[in-house]
């Protein structure tokens, strides 16, 4: 889902600056909770890769320090417009993934109508260590990654994720509120 994170940013922005005449950046409390969640992710991919620790440990290792910062982060940011989806999104993503084991579950059909049959073996081998082909014992599927996109499968949570960022790089958050212009 992150590679809907950075557009939607981007296209907040511009809206922002097109409808509020508002040039300034997203304030944002606490980036470093942001930045350690991010290099979270960024060691435990180095970990695997190098061949430093098995998958099975770092992934659901990682996740929990990346969502712990990075919840800690939009929790810290709340009052911020458009934050609070994007921290129940990104609670959903984390209550899912914990329930599995450290895994994101993800529903067999949607792989299909995504036109992404052919991964569907290797989420069966669990091979990237975050996602899983659902089954019988997936838990919490309902917040899982079940729908369908073209070439990509996401979730509930995913979706809060985007529109709270987009939300967030749009509206202006002073105080008396936005004004568009003409």
């Amino acid at each position: 889902m992150s590679a809907y994170l950075l557009p939607a940013f981007f296209l907040g922005v511009i809206l922002r600056t097109t409808l509020y005449r508002d040039f300034s950046m997203p304030t944002l409390r606490h980036a470093w909770l942001f930045l350690l969640g991010v290099l979270a992710e960024l060691f435990m991919v180095f970990l695997v890769v190098r061949g430093y620790a098995p998958k099975e440990v770092v992934v659901p290792l990682g996740e929990v320090v990346s969502y712990a910062c990075i919840l800690s982060g939009l929790w810290l940011n709340r009052s911020l417009p458009g934050i609070p989806l994007a921290l129940l999104g990104g609670a959903m993503n984390a209550l899912v993934i914990f329930a599995n084991g450290g895994h994101m579950p993800v529903d067999p059909a949607a792989l299909e109508r995504a036109g992404l049959g052919h991964l569907r073996e290797a989420l069966a081998r669990a091979e990237d260590g975050l996602h899983v082909l659902a089954g019988e014992g997936t838990r919490l599927l309902f917040l899982g990654d079940w729908i369908p996109l073209p070439g990509r499968v996401v979730s509930p949570g995913d979706l809060l994720l985007v529109l709270g960022i987009f939300l967030w790089a749009m509206v202006p958050s002073r105080k008396g509120g936005p004004t568009m212009k003409p």
